[in-house]
């Protein structure tokens, strides 16, 4: 980017629509939400599923593990879906 660009880009950030300017989020179009399934919700599993679910773009509609107590701690982070 040249810098002729970047403070164009930059110039026009205060004029943005409310929302926008504010970081207020609007939630997505049912036809552009992504639908996550989880395989393995240990450790690693169980902090990506937390973060997909604090996201209002996201639906998790399948999760999966072996473990028992993974699985059940997975269902529960996802609202029981």
């Amino acid at each position: 980017m040249r810098r002729r660009e970047l403070l164009k880009a930059a110039a026009l950030g205060p004029m943005l629509p409310g929302r926008l300017a504010f970081g207020q989020h609007r939630r997505a179009a049912p036809s552009d939400r992504i639908q996550v399934g989880m395989i393995g919700v240990g450790n690693f599993g169980v902090a990506n599923l937390q973060d997909f679910a604090k996201n209002p773009d996201v639906d998790i509609v399948a999760i999966c593990d072996v473990f028992e107590p993974n699985l059940e701690k997975g269902v529960s982070l996802a609202g029981g879906k």
